[in-house]
C-alpha cells in the first residue's frame, strides 16, 4: 500500500466485499447465453506462476472440441514455458498461446460463435466494442471448468460471501 500510494499515508479506505465482487463479475458479463464458443485469458499477459495454476486446474483433460481456448503472455514467459515443456502439454490439451499481444486488440481469435469467457477484467470491457462478442466474466477456475465442459460453468461458492 505504501509503494502505491507513494509512501504518503492513504486518506481514505474502501471495504470491497463478495457482494462489490460478484456485482462487478454481472455487470462485465454481457452475455446471457451459456452457448461457449471461446476462452480468452491473460489480459495482462500470464505468468510463469499463471501457468502452474492453468496446467493444475486442466490436470490430464482436454479443452473440448468446439471451444477456442488462448492465453496470452510475453516472449520471455513463452520461452520459460518451452524449456519447461508446458507449451507442447498445453498445446495438447487444446490451448493456443499469444505472445506478446492480446487477442482483442489483433485478430487473433477465430470466428468465435457464442460466448467468450475470461478471467479479465480487461478483457471483458474491451471484448464486446472491439471484436463484437459477448462476454462472460468468471474466476480462471470457472474458464477452465467452461472450456472443458464446452459451456458457461460457474461455481457461484468461489463468489460466496466469506
Amino acid at each position: 500500500i505504501e509503494t502505491a500510494c507513494g509512501s504518503r499515508v492513504p486518506t481514505d479506505r474502501h471495504m470491497i466485499t463478495a457482494a462489490d465482487l460478484r456485482t462487478a463479475r454481472d455487470q462485465l458479463t454481457t452475455s446471457t447465453n451459456a452457448k461457449l464458443g471461446a476462452i480468452s485469458l491473460g489480459t495482462p499477459h500470464y505468468s510463469v506462476p499463471e501457468f502452474a495454476r492453468l496446467i493444475e486446474l486442466l490436470g490430464d483433460r482436454r479443452i473440448h472440441p468446439n471451444i477456442h481456448a488462448y492465453v496470452n503472455t510475453g516472449r520471455s514467459v513463452a520461452h520459460e514455458l518451452d524449456l519447461r515443456g508446458w507449451s507442447t502439454r498445453l498445446a495438447d490439451a487444446g490451448v493456443q498461446l499469444v505472445t506478446d499481444t492480446c487477442t482483442y486488440i489483433t485478430p487473433v481469435m477465430a470466428d468465435i460463435h457464442g460466448t467468450a469467457m475470461t478471467d479479465s477484467a480487461k478483457w471483458a470491457y474491451y471484448a464486446p466494442g472491439n471484436l463484437g462478442l459477448d462476454v462472460a466474466f468468471g474466476s480462471v477456475e470457472d474458464c477452465v471448468e467452461s472450456a472443458v465442459r464446452g459451456e458457461v460453468a460457474r461455481d457461484e461458492g468461489v463468489w460466496a460471501d466469506a
